[in-house]
């Protein structure tokens, strides 16, 4: 995986994640687990994907935006 940090198949229940990923900060890993956990619950970014993200991980934004920079 090369573009992406993680990926969710929801029909199979399975999350894959970037190997460089553990090169990252824990709050960064932390992020890109939960982001795609939520994926099991609301498969696509609607609305409600990111209501339920912000309401468990508040910081959310500021976790990928750190992702981004390092």
């Amino acid at each position: 995986m090369k573009t992406r940090w993680g990926s969710c198949n929801t029909q199979k229940g399975f999350i894959n994640l970037n190997l460089e990923l553990i090169k990252k900060t824990k709050i960064c890993i932390e992020y890109v687990i939960f982001h795609e956990l939520v994926h099991l619950i609301y498969p696509n970014h609607s609305k409600e994907f990111y209501k339920y993200l912000t309401l468990y991980m508040p910081d959310w934004e500021e976790r990928k935006e750190k992702l981004e920079d390092v």
